[in-house]
Order: C-alpha cells, then sequence, then structure tokens
C-alpha cells in the first residue's frame, strides 16, 4: 500500500490541485483538505463530518463538520487528532441522494482526501468489521490494521484504485477490480434513483450505503444476482463486471516480488497483524526438479509496498502444514522436506525450525531439531503452558517439546494414531489430532493418557486433514476424502497424492461437540477441505484444495450467523466464495482485522511435477476478528 504523506510546500499543493480541482491553498498539520464527487461530479452543499473511530464498533467521535462548496471542496479541522487515531470522513446531503453516503479513510500524515464511490466502496469493506449504525470503532491492531487494508484498495488522496488494485498479479489479472467497479456503480446508480438505495438497503439489512456495503462485505453471497442487476445501466467505472460472480467477496493476492513463494503451505499471524507463512519449495522457473524451501517468509499487509521478508537457516527444509508461535513469540515451523520429482538432493524431513521474530534462527543450522523423533511432521499447536506439539506422520506419533524445550520431548503413540496430520488444543488442554490413513480423530489429555472414546471414528470421517477447535470446545474437522499424505512410504513421493479411488462419501466438515458427539455437514462449496479456521463470531471457515473456492459454516454460536442460520449450515451458498485467483488452497486464517486469508499452495494440476502456489489470497473483511 503507498502511504501519501504530502508536505505544505508549493509544489505539493500543486500536485494534488490538479488531480482533485480544489484549488491551490495552503494547508497546515491542523487541516485536512478534501473534495467529494459522485460518477465525476461534485458533491455540492452536502455536510462533511469527520470521525475519529472509537474503541467499539458505533463509537466514533466527531471532531469537525463542514459543507461542500460549489465544485465539492471543503476544509476539515483536525487540530484534536493523534496521528495514532483511525480518522475518516463522510458526506451526505446536499445533492446526493437522501440514502447516500459517502466515506474515506484519511491515513496518518495525510492532508488531503477525495470522497466518491470508489473511496466509499473500499471504506466499507475494509472496516466492515468495525462499523455499526455507519460508525467506526474497535481495537488496535485490528482497527488500525484495517483502515491500513481500505489502501490497498484505493488511493484516498486522489479517489482512485491503488496502485497496488490495479497492477499484476491483480488487476486485470483477477476479478476483484471489475466487482469494486462495480460497487461503485451501484453508487453511481443509487444516486440518480432512490429505488436503487432502498433496494440496496433491502437485500443487504443494511440503511445508508456505507452500512449496505459492510453488510455485504460480511455476507457476500447473500442476494448476489439482485444485486448484481442494480449495477447495470452506467458506465462511470470501468471496467466493470458483465455478470454476477457468485458472491460479493472483494479479494486481493500478495505475491512479494513474485519470486519468494513457491508452495506457502500454512501461516500465523504476530501481534503486529504480519502473517508467517512456511513455503514447501525453492522458488523455480523448473517445477520437476524444484527442491525443499529453505526460507520462513514475513508478509506485511499493512506496510508500505507489502513487502515479503524471507528469514534462513535454523534447518529449514520444505516447511510443510506446521507452523506455530511459542510463549516467547518466537515461530517454529515443521520440515516435510517437500522435493519435486527430479530434485536432485533429499531434503530432509525429521526437524523442526525456530525463529526470533527478528528473524534470527534459534535452531542448529543445518539439522533443525529432531528430537521426539520426528517424521515427515506436518500440523503444529502450543498449549497454555507453552508444550509445542507435531503431528508426525512418519511414524505415527504426537511429538510434544514440554516448554518449547527440545530436551523434554515426549512421543506419544497409540491411540489411533495413523499418518497423523494437524493438531488443534481445547480450553482444558487436551490435543486432538487428525488421522489420514485412520480416517479418524486420536485425543490426548495434558498427561499425555488417551481421553474416553479416543480415537473418534464415526463412519464419515474419511482421510481428515485441518481441524480448529472453536471457543465452545467444538472441534471442526475437514474431511478430504481423497488426500493421501505419503510421509515416507514406499511412494518414494514427497507431495500430497488426490487418489483415484471413488469416494464413498461426499466432502464434508465433521463437528464433534464437547460431549465427544459427531455430525457431519456438506455443501457450501466444499470440495477437497484443507485447512479449517475459527473466527471471532465461531463461525467455521474452510479451505478447498480443488475449486479455486472458500467455504463458509456457521458454527456453535448460531445467533452471530447471517439470515437466521443454524450451526452447521452454509453461509458460503452451494458453489463457496469462489475468486479467480485462488489456486489449489491448504492454510486458511482471519486476522486482528477481520480479513481471511488463504495459502495458495499448489497450481491446478495435480501432479508432483506442477507444484507451486503463488502466494497468498485475502478476502477483505469478510470474517469477525480474532485476536
Amino acid at each position: 500500500m503507498k502511504r501519501l504523506v504530502i508536505a505544505t510546500c508549493s509544489v505539493a499543493a500543486l500536485a494534488v490541485s490538479m488531480l482533485t480541482g480544489i484549488g491551490v491553498a495552503s494547508s497546515t498539520e491542523s487541516t485536512v483538505i478534501g473534495k467529494a464527487t459522485i460518477g465525476g461530479q461534485p458533491v455540492v452543499g452536502a455536510t462533511v463530518t469527520t470521525w475519529i473511530a472509537g474503541n467499539s464498533p458505533g463509537s466514533a467521535t466527531v471532531v469537525d463538520t463542514a459543507t461542500t462548496a460549489a465544485k465539492g471542496g471543503f476544509r476539515a479541522d483536525v487540530s484534536d487528532r493523534n496521528m495514532a487515531d483511525v480518522m475518516y470522513v463522510q458526506v451526505s446531503g446536499g445533492n446526493l441522494s437522501a440514502r447516500l453516503t459517502l466515506m474515506a479513510v484519511i491515513e496518518p500524515g495525510q492532508d488531503r482526501v477525495y470522497l466518491n464511490e470508489l473511496t466509499t466502496v473500499a471504506s466499507a469493506y475494509g472496516l466492515a468489521q468495525f462499523l455499526a449504525r455507519d460508525a467506526v470503532g474497535g481495537t488496535n491492531p485490528g482497527l488500525t490494521n484495517a483502515a491500513s487494508m481500505v489502501g490497498n484498495l484505493v488511493e484516498s488522496a486522489t479517489g482512485e484504485v491503488s496502485s497496488f488494485l490495479a497492477s499484476a498479479p491483480n488487476g486485470n489479472q483477477t476479478q476483484t477490480l471489475a466487482t469494486v467497479n462495480s460497487l461503485a456503480n451501484i453508487l453511481v446508480r443509487c444516486n440518480e434513483s432512490p429505488v436503487v438505495c432502498r433496494r440496496l438497503a433491502r437485500f443487504t439489512d443494511g440503511s445508508k450505503t456505507v452500512q449496505s456495503l459492510a453488510n455485504l462485505a460480511k455476507d457476500p453471497a447473500r442476494n448476489v444476482k439482485r444485486i448484481f442487476g442494480l449495477s447495470t445501466g452506467t458506465n462511470a467505472n470501468a471496467p466493470a463486471l458483465s455478470e454476477a460472480n457468485n458472491s460479493w467477496i472483494l479479494a486481493l493476492k500478495f505475491t512479494g516480488n513474485g519470486r519468494q513463494f513457491n508452495a506457502p503451505g500454512n501461516f500465523v499471524f504476530d501481534a503486529e497483524g504480519s502473517l508467517w507463512v512456511g513455503n514447501n519449495y525453492v522458488p523455480s522457473d523448473n517445477p520437476i526438479a524444484v527442491c525443499a524451501g529453505r526460507a520462513v517468509l514475513k508478509l506485511q499487509p499493512y506496510a508500505a509496498g507489502q513487502p515479503v521478508t524471507e528469514y534462513r537457516g535454523g534447518g529449514v527444509s520444505g516447511v510443510g502444514f506446521g507452523i506455530t508461535f511459542d510463549r516467547d513469540d518466537n515461530v517454529w515451523v515443521s520440515n516435510y522436506g517437500f522435493k519435486g520429482s527430479e530434485c536432485p538432493e533429499t531434503p530432509p524431513s525429521n526437524s523442526l525450525s525456530q525463529f526470533t521474530l527478528q528473524g534470527e534462527p534459534l535452531s542448529p543450522d543445518v539439522t533443525g531439531f529432531t528430537e521426539g523423533p520426528l517424521s515427515w511432521p506436518q500440523g503444529m499447536a502450543r498449549n497454555d503452558a507453552g508444550d509445542i506439539f507435531t503431528a508426525s506422520c512418519g511414524n505415527d506419533s504426537l511429538v510434544v517439546y514440554r516448554d518449547a524445550d527440545p530436551a523434554r520431548s515426549v512421543a506419544l503413540t497409540d491411540n489411533g494414531l495413523a499418518k497423523p496430520f494437524d493438531v488443534d488444543i481445547d480450553s482444558a488442554g487436551n490435543s486432538w489430532v487428525t488421522n489420514v490413513r485412520g480416517n479418524g480423530v486420536s485425543a490426548f489429555a495434558p498427561d499425555g493418557s488417551p481421553l474416553a472414546g479416543s480415537p473418534f471414528v464415526d463412519g464419515q470421517l474419511k482421510r481428515p486433514l485441518g481441524i480448529a477447535i472453536d471457543s465452545n470446545d467444538s472441534k471442526w474437522v475437514a474431511n478430504s476424502v481423497v488426500i493421501a499424505i505419503p510421509c515416507g512410504d514406499s511412494s518414494g513421493s514427497s507431495a500430497p497424492v488426490i487418489t483415484d479411488e471413488q469416494p464413498t462419501v461426499r466432502p464434508r466438515i465433521t463437528h464433534i461437540d464437547a460431549a465427544g458427539n459427531a455430525r457431519d455437514y456438506t455443501g457450501g462449496g466444499l470440495t477437497i477441505p484443507w485447512g479449517v479456521a475459527i473466527d471471532g463470531d465461531d463461525q467455521v471457515w474452510v479451505a478447498n484444495f480443488q475449486g479455486d473456492r472458500v467455504s463458509r459454516f456457521c458454527g456453535t454460536e448460531a445467533q452471530t450467523c447471517p439470515r437466521g442460520l443454524t450451526t452447521g449450515d452454509n453461509i458460503s451458498g452451494k458453489t463457496g466464495y469462489g475468486f479467480d485467483g485462488l489456486q489449489r488452497n491448504t492454510g486458511v486464517g482471519i486476522d486482528h482485522a477481520g480479513n481471511v486469508w488463504l495459502a495458495n499452495n499448489w497450481k491446478a494440476i495435480p501432479i508432483q511435477s506442477n507444484p507451486g502456489g503463488d502466494g497468498m489470497v485475502v478476502l477483505v473483511g469478510a470474517g469477525a476478528p480474532v485476536g
């Protein structure tokens, strides 16, 4: 994201005046100069309200009001602003339609702001999880990161789409630019006809346009075709959609410099909202001879330029699905040793690596930590006591490093462990492990003894992969049905295999409640379910290894689900939330700002000679914030 800080010199003022038509005028740190337009025409005689976001949705504070002049210009007094505040401007009334409100975020240090239909769409989506009654509020870092995500969509100083959205890997390579323009065109139509405003509000359970768009970001599969119909009839913003997508998600791709990501498998968020990502392979132009990834990546999606930093050493070797933090905020990854079919080396597949948040490796440089013993390790988790758990797929074990100390390793075996893949921890400190070969879930008490009823096998669990536990201690399991994880078996392959067998069950997720009762759910666009994440409302998000879509289900807190849906109902529609920038997805997670992230792990052709997905994808404002 480009952060624009304009000096008060005459050259800067002239440059902005050429973009806005406001006219050259001096500005100070206590003044923001702005302009409002709709469909390219000035908004005249409208009320301009400048806000500082509050501590919870709907709790913003007014810092200034003004009125737009004949060319849409205005000045806002922001002398009370703290640079850490999230500040935004809304314009309503005047020659705007009664239900239409325009909005833009003012970034730190910015003294010019342009409000139009594009900035309104971006602001409503980016801040969707922090908007209530058209007012913004929340806690940090989520709130400030959400405001920064707005800048990945538009430049609020110019009212134009951002260079990040306008260019590869976004731009004309995905549907998002056209989707933004179609949403913006709805606002233009809304200003031309109050009927459009009323219908948008009815289709989204909104009031004025800002809240309607925020509601759409949070429930993007609702009334898709009806809302698309509101966008036609104007070419104010182009290119726009020629037909309706299956949802109104706004998604962005992050690929670094194009030579850093190659099959990211899973990821975690640090306290600032940056993503730490494991890479299966080294970047390579030869997918057949590609070898194990040797770096852990840090993506800063809210910093200028969205930088991706590589950290090497510590024995990193083809990180798979395992990544977590210890109690000291050090990053741990599991080294599965991925390689292409003609990689000239056999990378290690028996260790964990540890890094500080500054990227310093703490594990042995060549071997990593091998205590356990570890064999083809995959999913990882940490409990409140500080223990690190790793699903050791190659030797049917759950390896525990007590207090994150490799010298205090314990290997738990039996109890149904058979090619364990992923692990999560419930509120009592019990560990729950999926078993790809065992077609079940194993559960261990904190002391390592099996829980009553474990392993859990209900006949519908079929090659389960990801698992996530919600706030009510319900377990949600992704049944891939067709994915076999080699884990060093006789196939000699390191890559997952989509089996040729005809599945006897449909792709599904399994819900195991706190009492151990299991129930299965299908639909929602599930194809090959892989990773599972729980958002801040206990709704369930599932990554699919096929079909370019993500699935979403109502969780155990049904009162948070839209449209009166209840536990197990799909929220994402029959086809899921589709996006043409997705590939084969494995990891999924929700950040502090309410953005849903997915790892583009593999390309579409499911053969080892064509692995490497190209980076990370975010669905802006779609999930309730976590953390």
